[in-house]
């Protein structure tokens, strides 16, 4: 049903992007093809890969990447006397 497979499409979408892949990367992937347990495991790997990325949940950037990580999710916590800002992911 060509109802059903646009909202299974559009369902995929939000999914991938919710956990973290720009629309960018969604439109390289063949959602129509792939396979749920495929699927899947592309849910897996982002999530897995954002939280072994932000383990520490903090990164010291220079201040002008304040704004770009704002733009990713961070939150500004604080800037050291050396001039780096501390951003902190929320989770």
């Amino acid at each position: 049903d060509v109802s059903e497979d646009n909202a299974k499409l559009f369902l995929q979408q939000q999914l991938l992007s919710a956990v973290g892949y720009k629309q960018e990367e969604i439109d390289k992937i063949d959602l129509v093809s792939v396979s749920n347990e495929d699927f899947q495991q592309l849910l897996r790997d982002k999530v897995a890969g954002a939280m072994s990325d932000n383990g520490a949940k903090q990164k010291l950037v220079s201040m002008d990447e304040i704004e770009r990580y704002l733009g990713d999710g961070y939150e500004f916590q604080a800037v050291l006397p050396n001039g780096k800002a501390i951003m902190k992911m929320p989770f």
